[in-house]
This record gives structure tokens, C-alpha cells and sequence, in this order.
């Protein structure tokens, strides 16, 4: 500033630059924002046999002497497919911290980003984010936009062998879907689905989960891509349902030499779209579209399906009698939330104990094709339980959207509900009113034998 008489005030908790007058009158604020989240050029490198693609990411504030290059965030795979990881743009980087800076309010800086994923963030993405979460629309400075389009040529979709994933294979593994829609790949992410804690522990769950996965696409004869990332790391605080989707899509667009199409399941039934902070899941129908580039298209898997409905559809599918995998005991035991789902021993595939395996059992046991998974699911376990879980599922089917499609099954198929399950429903309702926490082992004791 030419003229002494004015000077410059940072105020660190505000985050603005103000110019001031010898008078102190504020004349002008310069800027809203003090930090911003820059990202490097992304970079290839191969270390062990593994291919990863990187980046790192820094602000003003956290760019020190000791850490000059700021966060180092991967994206790893295997030599067989690190050919296609695209370091041309930062489009996954951008999306994977996407979130984390609305929240923080601060701007992102890249090199290079796809000119149909800019439009998009700034004009539907993060508007739509801002909102539902309670952040800043924030805005993306970039060099350089690109219209490169890669000419990939597969259509994949994750492999997780849970209900959404198979219902969702099933309609793309056959010769009644379109050619271009076929199925050339499966996937398998490790980005949170398997706890965001003890990462030890999380790794060798995730490695343990792909041999089943691996198996199971040898007898489809379709090869799987996994692909590992620490985007995790960016989301400490986050539940993992709320930012699910994008740091799963920024993986898909890690790999957009390879990936034409690529189908996300669904986890609700489209009419259930909402603006929901808890579940990312809701926005997917708007979401995956914008977040589509010239190559890679996104797109909602079964839209028109709610999750019964997809679990009436793959209980005819003989493929599931082995390979139903539902079960959240791995995801319980890396996070510590509950030691005794934990502790159950690993007789089954699927615990049988954990909310999820229990809604899916329960559904299939109103469809009359319990049976057929005694294999993979504890039934015994099951028949004791399911008074209790039935109780849970009638007394919470105004809170939650599975439980509420359950009950609704239950009432169309006459499904006999006991006087035990009746006086559990009591039992959940006055706990859900009082707001205490219930563990099944102590109510069970509480209502005893009818």
C-alpha cells in the first residue's frame, strides 16, 4: 500500500483480510477466506507391485517447514490396472475432499479438472451439498479445464454381495440387458465401508472380504479391480454413510482410462430422495449424474426398487444361496461399537446378530425363502431372536425406511406376529420414548418366556 495511513489486519478466527484507515474505519473486506485446500498435480508412481496415484493436498495453514508438500492422498491398485489410473486431472482428488471443504468452508485450487465435473460441482453439487450439510459454496480455481475423453471401454459395478449388489449384477450380467450396459468388470473399494478406525485391522478385513468377492467373480468369469485409498483419513468425525458416495465415486474416477460406465447401486427406492445430512444415499439419483465426466458416466443402479423388493428379487437367484454376504460384525469389531456382536464366532458367512443381517433374514423369512440360506445365515439363532427383532421393527417403522418397507411386507403377506413379539414392540417403544440405549440380551431378560 502506497499511502501509510492504511493497513492490512488478519483476524485468524473470522478468517478475513481487512484494509483499514488511520481512523479504523473498515474501508474494505478483501477476502472471505483465508485458507485454501490446494491440490498437486497428480503424479504415478509404482512401489511393490502396487500402482498408485497421488497427490498432495495443503493449505496455507498446514504447509509448514516440516510438511512441505502437504497430505500425501493415494489411490492404489494393481499393476494389471494401474495403467488406467488418470493423473490428466485432479477430478478425483476434487471430488474426494469435496465434502470436507464445504464443511471447512475453504476454497479448492487444482491444476486440471474435466470441464462436465466443473459445471456440475459449481452449479448443482455444490450448492445441493452446501445446503444439506450446512456448509459454504465454496468455489473451484483451476488452471485448466479438459474435454478429454479417454475412450474407456468398460462397464463395471461394486461387488460387495450385498442385496443392492447382486440385484443390481443380476440385471447386468445377462443377455436381456443392452450390450453396451453388460457388465466387463466387477469392483471392490476399500475407502470406509470397513470402519475408518484401527486401519490394522480394517486392511486385513478388507483383504479377508476379497477372497470371498474374487471367488465368487470366477464363477461369472468377470475379472475385479480393487483399488485401495486413505481418503478415509479425510473424514475423521464423519459417518461413513454421509460421504459414502463420493469418496466412492472419486475412486471410480481415479480409473476413467478404464471405466466407460459405472453402475452404483442404489440404497433407496427413488421416491425416498430427500436431503437427509445422515445418508448420502438419498442424494444419489442427482448426485452420480453430476458427477459424471466426458468419459466416465454414472449411473443409478435399480432406482425402482426398494430394498425388499431387490431381496424378493435375489432370493431367486441361486448364486445368493452361497454368497450373500450382508453381515456388518467386521465393520462393528474395527469401529469398537459393540463386543458382543464382536465375539460371535465366524460359523456362518453372516453373523446373524448385527441390524442387518437380521432385516435381510427376516425378509426372506416373510417371503418363505429362509431355507434356502441355511448355509450362510445362523437360523437356529435366527428363531429364537426374531420375536425380538420383529418387536424392533415395528416399534422403529416411522424412524426408519427399511424397517418401514419390513412392516409393510409383514402386513401384505399376513406374516403371523406373536404375543411376544407384541409385548417386545411395547417394550421398544417405551425405551424409544425414554431414549435409553436397549441391548437385546438385557430385554430378552426382561420380558422372559410368554
Amino acid at each position: 500500500l502506497s499511502e501509510t495511513n492504511y493497513w492490512l489486519s488478519i483476524n485468524y478466527q473470522t478468517k478475513k483480510v481487512c484494509l483499514y484507515r488511520q481512523s479504523c474505519k473498515i474501508i474494505q473486506i478483501l477476502s472471505t477466506d483465508l485458507y485454501m485446500i490446494r491440490i498437486s498435480k497428480p503424479i504415478v508412481r509404482e512401489v511393490d507391485r502396487k500402482v498408485f496415484l497421488v497427490s498432495y493436498m495443503s493449505d496455507n495453514k498446514s504447509k509448514t517447514e516440516v510438511n512441505p508438500n502437504g497430505e500425501e492422498v493415494f489411490y492404489a491398485t494393481t499393476k494389471d490396472y494401474g495403467q488406467y489410473l488418470t493423473n490428466e486431472s485432479s477430478d478425483c482428488f476434487v471430488v474426494g475432499i469435496l465434502l470436507m471443504a464445504i464443511k471447512l468452508g475453504q476454497d479448492i485450487e487444482c491444476d486440471t479438472i474435466s470441464e462436465k465435473l466443473y459445471y456440475n460441482l459449481v452449479h448443482t453439487v455444490i450448492p445441493i451439498l452446501a445446503q444439506i450439510y450446512g456448509g459454504k459454496e465454496i468455489k473451484i480455481h483451476c488452471k485448466h479445464l479438459s474435454n478429454q475423453n479417454y475412450q474407456a471401454k468398460a462397464v463395471a459395478t461394486g461387488c460387495s454381495l450385498g442385496v443392492d449388489s447382486f440385484s443390481t449384477i443380476i440385471d447386468h450380467i445377462g443377455t436381456d440387458c443392452s450390450p453396451s450396459y453388460r457388465l466387463t468388470h466387477f469392483t471392490y473399494f476399500n475407502v470406509g465401508a470397513h470402519g475408518d478406525k484401527n486401519l490394522d485391522k480394517v486392511k486385513e478385513s478388507y483383504d479377508n472380504d476379497f477372497k470371498l468377492v474374487d471367488a465368487y467373480a470366477e464363477t461369472k468369469k468377470i475379472p475385479v479391480v480393487a483399488v485401495e485409498s486413505n481418503i478415509s483419513k479425510l473424514y475423521e468425525g464423519f459417518d461413513f454413510n454421509q460421504c459414502a458416495l463420493i469418496r466412492n465415486m472419486s475412486v471410480v474416477l481415479s480409473m476413467q482410462k478404464l471405466f466407460r460406465r459405472y453402475i452404483y447401486a442404489s440404497s433407496f427406492h427413488i421416491r425416498d430422495t430427500s436431503f437427509s445430512n445422515k445418508d448420502m444415499h438419498y442424494q444419489s439419483p442427482f448426485l452420480l449424474p453430476a458427477l459424471s465426466t466426458e468419459t466416465t458416466e454414472l449411473i443409478n443402479g435399480d432406482p425402482c426398487l426398494d430394498r425388499v423388493n431387490k431381496t424378493r428379487k435375489i432370493a431367486d437367484f441361486e448364486d445368493t444361496y452361497k454368497y450373500l454376504y450382508v453381515c456388518w460384525k467386521e465393520l462393528i469389531a474395527n469401529d469398537g461399537l459393540n463386543e458382543d456382536i464382536a465375539k460371535v464366532k465366524d460359523e456362518f458367512l453372516n453373523c446373524t446378530r448385527c441390524d442387518k443381517c437380521l432385516r435381510t433374514i427376516l425378509t426372506l423369512d416373510i417371503l418363505g425363502k429362509k431355507e434356502k440360506y441355511h448355509n450362510i445365515f445362523d437360523l437356529k439363532y435366527y428363531d429364537k431372536s426374531k420375536d425380538l427383532y420383529v418387536g424392533k421393527v415395528i416399534a422403529y417403522k416411522r424412524r426408519e425406511t427399511y424397517y418401514q418397507e419390513i412392516y409393510q411386507l409383514m402386513k401384505e403377506t399376513d406374516f403371523p406376529i406373536t404375543l411376544k413379539a407384541r409385548i417386545y414392540t411395547f417394550m421398544w417403544t417405551i425405551y424409544k420414548v425414554i431414549g435409553f440405549g436397549v441391548n437385546y440380551r438385557w430385554l430378552r431378560k426382561i420380558v422372559g418366556k410368554c
